[in-house]
């Protein structure tokens, strides 16, 4: 609802809307992004403060932060030094926490990824990925599940908190394959909250899947639209109506959601961005 309140120019609606989900404990790293560059432009300092401390409290790099979210501006900025002057010591207390060390272990299961894609032969790629997610299983059994809370956003790839991770990425890898476990262990993690629905959806984007939560390729009637929305919304996702307003959004205007190319479902939204939704009469 927040990001719909944006999109309306209702910022004052949006910072209620945040803090009223943050106040459930149902939240994301990129949903503290959006709620702080809410409450940057309205000017709200102890929200502005409160949100970059939860993500520096996630391993945010304060540089590539400011870096990213002021489109790399040269000006000094008194204002954001300000926000972000907690930066320094609730940095040094992530880096002596656990959170680096795993997020270590799910780069290294990634580069065995990676490996297979570029170092492998196309033939192999599929039994090369099973002994991927073979070590992320036994990650897994041994840590638990790779959420923020364990890995924060301290990965390689991940840049900035809007960006995906590499269980993402491996779920990604593992499209048209919902039989596999990965499937099932992201499933039971959004349920539980500690998984993203908009990553999780990244899965099943394609027609034909056990989920189809995409934008439809053909034209629907509105009976096969409410059978979509309806599994969306097992899912914690909105409508697809909502959500084209929201990729229309993105595309127009950059200003909060920098980072991954949309900022909601960010796979899904590559193949959803020019797919008009038709309705049979």
């Amino acid at each position: 609802m927040a990001e719909l309140s944006i999109i309306d120019n209702k910022l004052p609606e949006a910072k209620k809307n945040y803090e009223k989900a943050f106040g459930t404990g149902y939240s994301f790293p990129s949903d503290k992004f959006n709620a702080f560059a809410v409450s940057y432009f309205m000017k709200d300092t102890i929200k502005s403060i409160q949100y970059f401390n939860d993500l520096a409290a996630l391993g945010q790099d304060k540089e590539k932060f400011i870096k990213y979210f002021l489109h790399s501006d040269p000006k000094p900025n008194p204002y954001i030094d300000f926000v972000t002057k907690d930066y320094k010591n609730i940095h040094e207390k992530v880096m002596k926490s656990e959170m680096p060390l795993l997020a270590k272990k799910m780069d290294a299961i990634f580069k065995m990824d990676q490996d297979c894609r570029n170092n492998g032969s196309e033939d192999n790629l599929l039994s090369c990925d099973r002994k991927v997610r073979e070590q992320l299983y036994a990650f897994i059994d041994t840590y638990g599940f790779p959420s923020y809370k364990k890995v924060g956003v301290l990965e390689e790839g991940v840049i900035q908190a809007t960006n995906v991770g590499n269980f993402d990425m491996m779920l990604w890898h593992t499209r048209g394959l919902p039989e596999e476990e990965i499937y099932s262990i992201g499933l039971e993690n959004v349920k539980k909250g500690v998984y993203d629905a908009r990553r999780f959806a990244m899965g099943f984007f394609y027609q034909g899947s056990d989920y189809p939560v995409a934008v439809p390729y053909d034209p629907i009637t509105k009976e096969e639209l409410d059978a979509i929305n309806k599994k969306r919304a097992e899912i914690y996702l909105e409508p697809i109506e909502d959500y084209i307003r929201k990729v229309a959004y993105h595309t127009k205007n950059e200003l909060y959601y920098r980072g991954d190319y949309c900022f909601l479902d960010p796979f899904l939204c590559i193949y959803s961005l020019n797919q008009p939704l038709v309705i049979k009469e």
